[in-house]
Parts: C-alpha cells; structure tokens; sequence
C-alpha cells in the first residue's frame, strides 16, 4: 500500500497537479493564479517560481514567502499546501499562515484533515511563531477540518 506524504512541486506530480486545476475550474474556482494554459514551458515556469517562493528569493519586501507542498500518493496528486513564512497585515484577517486544498475528486475522504496535520509539523520546521489558520465561512469544509482535532 502506497503512503500519503507531502512532496516538494515536481514534474512527477505534474500532471496531476493540471488535472485538478481543471478540476478546479470546473468547478468554477480557478487554482493558482488564473493558470489556463498548462503547457510545457508554464509546467516549468510553476516549478521555479515554487521553489524560488520556498526559499525567499525574488521578492518585493510587502510580498509573503511562502512554502508549498503537495500531498500525494504514489504517482497522484491529491492536494496542495502553502506556508506563509509570516503575515502581512491583511493576512492577519484574511489568509493566516496555512492554506490548503484538498482535488476535488479526492474530497470527501478525510485528506483535508491528514494534510493540514502534515502541514503543522512543517510550519514549525520553518521556525515560525504558533500557526494561524483561518477559515473562510463560505467553504465549510475547511472549518470542520480545523475543528476536528487539538492541534499541536
């Protein structure tokens, strides 16, 4: 049986990861940045920026540097999660430390909960102060996830 772990953003994950951002947009919500054209040299230009953002580089000082992870599955991406390495203060209302999202055709299954449990440790790792999570009233899912549990 394959384990569920977080993975940095690859190219073995690639192609799950423009699957479900179809699936976001199916679902009418676009995932990252309005990512239409999923070719190649985007493909590319996502990993790049990924991992420039995990390390803090390129930077406007009002931008957050921010660490993303994706949850997987053997060879299937099954979700996406970003750190804030800190909070600007609209972030403080509006956004918080942790964001996360579980594929739309994975919901459903207990993952948003695992992934935010996966996220916690990873949060600490970067040396940050207690995590703030917020959760938008308008995706429900989320809410229940972070009440499920006493949090470290």
């Amino acid at each position: 049986m394959q384990a569920i772990r977080l993975v940095a953003p690859n190219a073995v994950h690639m192609s799950g990861y423009v699957e479900a951002c179809r699936e976001f947009a199916a679902a009418g919500r676009v995932n990252d940045g309005n990512a239409y054209n999923y070719d190649a040299n985007w493909q590319a230009r996502l990993l790049r920026k990924l991992k420039r953002d995990h390390l803090g580089l390129n930077y406007a000082p009002a931008i957050v540097p921010q660490s993303s992870f994706w949850l997987v599955k053997g060879n299937t991406y099954l979700g996406t999660g970003n750190i804030r390495h800190w909070l600007a203060p609209h972030l403080l209302l509006y956004g918080g430390h942790i964001v996360y999202s579980t594929r739309p055709a994975w919901r459903g299954q207990g993952l948003g909960t695992f992934l935010l449990g996966l996220l916690l440790p990873q949060a600490t790792a970067l040396n940050m102060p207690p995590a703030l999570i917020i959760c938008d009233h308008a995706t429900p899912a989320p809410c229940k996830t972070m009440g499920k549990k006493d949090w470290p």
